[in-house]
């Protein structure tokens, strides 16, 4: 038994000592220049010289926030320690575990993986762990969940790192909303992405779609301002309305396999680089003002571009609409006053480009003389191939 006192200077001339029953580990690292008289609340006794009577249950400790308050906290709780973090098979283990441990940063978030076998909405508690406690990077791909319900995860904003695991098949709508500390989402196994599943996380800058996913649901990403690219795999089918609306870092997005694309999908966006595949549909408004657009190649495979779809694209110069496109919403191009090159690769009825707010001048030419190049001269349109 012993307690350490580590000082330069230390002038003790009385001391009160009351009872220290049970006292465990008790070590001061605090360095005191001059006391006079010192009384010890919960402390019975005296000292002399240094000696303290009645210390029966004193053993050695450290109140230095180490590993050993760490290691007590992971034993008492299930949690264990691992390369990667540790791991918990309950989330009331995990909660115990970091109520214990000190605050950090988003730059020092705890790894954290957690196994369990469900994970309910926004009745359950995991959520609530997260969203008061300190900041966590959370991997779930040890986990047997198969659904993360609607709101599990909503206003985490200690949440900084997510990866949900392959048996997860369906996240839930606002399943991780408004979780602004979030930086990276790895899906690997979901089939689907619910509706503002990852809306208003605001410092996303990553997102990992696995091939396994089929639909994106509306506004799923909408105002998530950090993100600068995204690809959509092969496998999905449908990205929903506002999908990614109000990302104003995002600057390139490929499309490979979906066949539709939603209303406002993209709108407001900075997007530069534009690769869009297999597409069929191009929703109302879905690239609306993407101001930083410059170029836009419409496939053959689209057949119908929506109202306003391309609407206030001022930074709009060269377009080329694919051979099967046969409707075109009103609008479409509206504000794109600064195209000098169009490319007709099919045929497109007078009615529907009409409505396009294509130069009249380049819609004449058009009609005159088919499919083909136009670019224009200050005000006039040529057909040069």
């Amino acid at each position: 038994m012993f307690l350490a006192l580590d000082y330069n200077l230390l002038l003790l001339q009385t001391i009160e000592v009351i009872d220290l029953y049970e006292l465990r580990s008790y070590f001061m690292k605090k360095t005191f220049k001059l006391f006079g008289v010192i009384a010890f609340v919960a402390i019975i006794g005296f000292c002399t010289t240094l000696v303290f009577t009645g210390c029966e249950g004193v053993s050695s400790d450290s109140n230095d926030n180490s590993n050993s308050k760490d290691n007590n906290n992971n034993k008492d709780s299930g949690g264990s320690s691992g390369g990667s973090g540790r791991t918990f098979t309950s989330i009331e283990a995990l909660k115990e575990w970091l109520s214990a441990q000190p605050e950090n940063t988003a730059a020092t978030a705890y790894d954290v993986k957690l196994n369990v076998n469900n994970l309910v909405g926004s009745s359950g508690s995991v959520g609530s762990v997260i969203r008061y406690s300190k900041f966590i990077n959370l991997d779930l791909s040890g986990s047997t969940i198969t659904i993360i319900g609607s709101e599990a995860f909503s206003d985490c904003w200690r949440l900084t790192g997510i990866t949900i695991g392959n048996s997860v098949t369906i996240i839930g709508s606002k399943a991780f909303n408004s979780c602004y500390s979030l930086a990276s989402v790895t899906i690997n196994g979901a089939t689907s992405i619910g509706s503002s599943a990852f809306s208003y996380c605001g410092s996303l800058t990553s997102v990992t779609i696995g091939n396994s996913v089929t639909s994106i649901g509306n506004y799923a990403f909408s105002n998530c301002g950090s993100l600068t690219s995204v690809t959509i795999p092969d496998s999905v089918t449908s990205i929903g309305r506002g999908a990614f609306n109000c990302c104003y870092s995002l600057a390139s997005v490929t499309i490979n396999g979906a066949t539709s694309i939603g209303d406002y999908a993209f709108s407001y966006c900075d997007i530069l680089t534009l690769n869009i595949n297999n597409v069929t549909s191009i929703g109302d408004c879905a690239f609306a003002q993407c101001g930083s657009l410059t170029s836009v190649t419409i496939p053959d495979s689209v057949t119908s571009i929506g109202s306003s779809a391309f609407s206030g694209c001022y930074s709009l110069t060269s377009v080329t609409i694919g051979n099967s496109v046969t409707s075109i919403g009103q609008h479409a191009f509206n504000g794109c006053s600064n195209l000098t090159s169009v490319t007709f690769e099919g045929t497109i009825s007078s009615s529907e480009l009409s409505k396009s707010s294509l130069s009249l001048s380049l819609c004449e030419k058009y009609l005159a003389e088919g499919p083909g190049t136009y670019t224009r001269n200050g005000n006039m349109w040529k057909k040069i191939n």
